[in-house]
């Protein structure tokens, strides 16, 4: 049986989720990214921040939680 394996990083998969939800109009994204004490809690901040920020849509900081 063959098996096939997709494999995606936290941050790109958090960036990807923050263009598709600018690409369907929402402007207000509040985050949730989880503890800075991990590394994928660190990605995810990190690329969706970055997305965010490509699309001139900024999120206050009160928006952003571990």
């Amino acid at each position: 049986m063959t098996q096939r394996l997709v494999v995606i990083g936290a941050g790109m998969a958090s960036g990807r989720m923050i263009e598709h939800l600018l690409d369907i109009g929402h402007r207000e994204i509040a985050l949730i990214a989880g503890p800075r004490s991990s590394s994928t809690g660190r990605a995810r901040r990190a690329a969706s921040l970055a997305a965010l920020a490509e699309r001139g849509a900024p999120v206050p900081e009160k928006w952003v939680v571990e």
